[in-house]
């Protein structure tokens, strides 16, 4: 992946590697719709209203360096991080993120993946299981910066987002939680969040039954593995000791139970 025209050493950036089967190198050769909405999506960068411009972020590199696996294609992005921009790029490029990999589980491709700053062949050694991994000095300087705790109603509600999309997992670090970050997205609408989580399901089955969208040893054991944990945790009321099932809570087992990957 040496050679790539990302952004100049001079010029401190995020660079998120992201492997997505079936991806095209070109939006020439997309066969299907989802596909080029999916070539569209990862093209495409949000922007902080006072701050980065469209022209600030540079253009997405689609490779295949024949390590992303058999028929599928390794997108590169770059985030310059300016001087006065603080940890509002961060926060977008999480986004960006989250919204993709959403994307492409809506079209059963599963994304591996890992965002740094700088070093893009880090990013590429990252990317293991079928997760997005965020480095650590990411989350560090997310989770100091108080200005983002003190700024506009926009910036908060983003940034309680982004809390909500990080996972740790022990001496790994962190990556992405798309599937608790899947009920904010859905507007908390608990009918769309249990259809989603059911999709997936199908999904890792998919791969557990011999037919994995990923080719990497392990995947459709860790995407179940992850699966049933979140299941879980969205069943665990908080031990406060007086706590009892109410009719939503009854309601919301009978929906979620049966969901879970035998």
């Amino acid at each position: 992946m040496s050679g790539l025209p990302i952004e100049s050493p001079e010029r401190e950036c995020l660079v998120s590697c992201l492997a997505v089967p079936g991806l095209p190198r070109r939006i020439e050769d997309a066969a299907d719709d989802r596909t080029r909405k999916t070539f569209r999506l990862v093209r495409h960068f949000t922007q902080w209203y006072g701050g980065e411009t469209q022209g600030s972020v540079g253009e997405p590199v689609c490779i295949d360096d024949g390590g992303s696996g058999p028929g599928a294609a390794s997108i590169v992005r770059t985030r310059p991080i300016g001087p006065n921009a603080g940890s509002i790029p961060l926060i977008l490029e999480l986004l960006d993120l989250l919204h993709i990999q959403l994307e492409c589980l809506a079209g059963e491709r599963i994304v591996r993946g890992a965002v740094v700053i700088g070093g893009l062949q880090v990013a590429a050694n990252e990317a293991t299981f079928p997760r997005i991994t965020v480095a650590d000095e990411i989350v560090r300087q997310l989770r100091s910066d108080e200005s983002l705790r003190t700024a506009d109603h926009f910036l908060r509600a983003e940034m309680d987002l982004v809390d909500c999309m990080l996972r740790g997992d022990g001496s790994r670090g962190h990556y992405i939680d798309y599937l608790r970050a899947g009920l904010g997205e859905f507007g908390y609408d608990f009918d769309r969040y249990a259809a989603f989580l059911g999709h997936h399901k199908r999904i890792v089955e998919s791969g557990l039954a011999g037919t994995p969208p990923w080719s990497t040893p392990g995947t459709c054991d860790w995407l179940k593995r992850y699966h049933n944990a979140r299941i879980d945790d969205d069943l665990t009321r908080p031990a406060d000791g007086i706590a009892r099932a109410d009719e939503c809570d009854r309601g919301m087992a009978g929906t979620l139970t049966p969901l879970r990957i035998a």
